[in-house]
């Protein structure tokens, strides 16, 4: 079958990627009236769950910088994933999905609805009259034909919780083939920027939101990209390791210079000695330095706390008061 060139991909009216003879899902999903944030919501539209569910504002937002934490090319299938010692753990956000630290790669299930093809011209309508929308759908189909290339890496999707275990790999196959004749792999202009790049590298994301230009807030410098435990001594042992590697190195060089003051030959060395009595001395300074860091980071991380408590707090409170002033008063 010939591959649509991008130019008429972009000129055609939007249409599901898919034929309906390679539909996954033939029944229309029931969508909950609740989100992450702001709770239970019986008006809910469709679009505002399609929105939540599969724009990546988060990671779209800092774009330009995402060639320090990941490489412009597909991500691994999952039974590389297996391979490399990482856990496959479940996330519904999709501003973290394929992004991976050491152990852990976050995958996000695929949405059935997406499957369905009555629902892109039905019920999910703004897929496809919402161009920036519809490549954010796009690119979602698109990171599962990545991680799912072989029937080994079906199974791992079944087993996961990734996809519905009635997608056979006979459905796949073709499935994916009819995808990939409207969604190119090889270009990016029919996917959103999220998908430019596969894998992103955690630890990198978060460096990027603490300290690039544009994104950097206090809460982005103490957070980073994804929110992690931010109790004290969490945040000093993900931070402040490396300082004891220090003094592990500092002990042992110091220890040595005993020795060799110790020694005949290097007991007359006026150059050793002066490097011993510079050494000790900056040790003793960088020892008191790094106490007086740990200490000033303990008493700002606890002063950041109350402040978000109280601010937390007075949050709530209006939002009790504004839901008080809208219930209709009783006869």
């Amino acid at each position: 079958m010939r591959r649509n060139s991008i130019a008429d991909i972009l000129q055609a009216p939007l249409s599901p990627p898919f034929q309906k003879a390679h539909e996954l899902l033939e029944s229309t999903p029931i969508f909950p009236p609740w989100n992450l944030s702001s709770g239970f919501d019986p008006q809910r539209s469709i679009t505002s769950i399609l929105n939540q569910d599969l724009r990546t504002p988060a990671i779209d937002q800092i774009y330009r910088h995402l060639w320090l934490a990941g490489l412009p090319r597909a991500a691994r299938p999952l039974h590389r994933q297996i391979l490399l010692g990482r856990a496959i753990i479940i996330t519904e956000n999709p501003n973290e999905h394929l992004v991976w630290n050491a152990t852990r790669i976050f995958i996000k299930p695929l949405p059935e609805y997406i499957l369905s093809y009555d629902f892109w011209l039905t019920d999910g309508g703004s897929l496809i009259h919402d161009q920036s929308l519809y490549h954010s759908a796009c690119g979602f189909l698109l990171s599962y034909c990545w991680l799912i290339s072989t029937k080994s890496d079906l199974v791992i999707a079944h087993n996961t919780h990734l996809l519905p275990v009635s997608i056979t790999w006979e459905k796949w196959a073709p499935f994916v083939t009819d995808l990939l004749t409207v969604i190119d792999p090889e270009s990016v202009d029919t996917v959103s920027k999220r998908y430019h790049f596969g894998e992103l590298r955690l630890s990198r994301l978060n460096l990027i939101y603490r300290f690039a230009p544009g994104v950097f807030s206090t809460q982005n410098f103490m957070r980073g990209f994804m929110s992690e435990p931010l109790w004290t001594k969490a945040f000093l042992e993900r931070n402040f390791a490396w300082l004891f590697s220090v003094f592990g190195f500092v002990t042992i060089v110091a220890g040595s210079m005993q020795v060799g003051l110790g020694t005949h030959s290097l007991q007359g060395s006026e150059g050793f000695q002066r490097a011993s009595v510079v050494f000790t001395a900056a040790s003793l300074l960088g020892a008191v330095a790094s106490v007086l860091l740990v200490g000033s980071v303990w008493g700002f991380l606890t002063v950041y706390h109350v402040i978000r408590a109280k601010k937390n707090l007075q949050v709530v409170r209006k939002r009790r008061i504004e839901r008080q002033n809208s219930r209709p008063e009783s006869v």
